[in-house]
């Protein structure tokens, strides 16, 4: 169950994203390349939320005006 929790993200990472593999040598540069993709990851999503968010706040001011 845990597999098909983590596989969407890993799926948008290597195929939106065009992100698979990890250049760089040593575990913790590998470690911080993850950590920085997935924040990227993260802030996409909460701008997305925000903007669809701002949308439709904006959207029903407009109809209630």
């Amino acid at each position: 169950m845990l597999g098909a929790v983590a596989e969407a993200p890993i799926g948008y990472i290597k195929e939106v994203m065009r992100f698979s593999t990890i250049q760089l040598p040593g575990l913790h540069k590998a470690e911080a390349v993850r950590v920085l993709v997935c924040l990227v990851l993260n802030v996409k999503r909460l701008h997305t939320a925000q903007t669809e968010d701002g949308l439709h706040a904006h959207a029903g001011a407009t109809r209630a005006s």
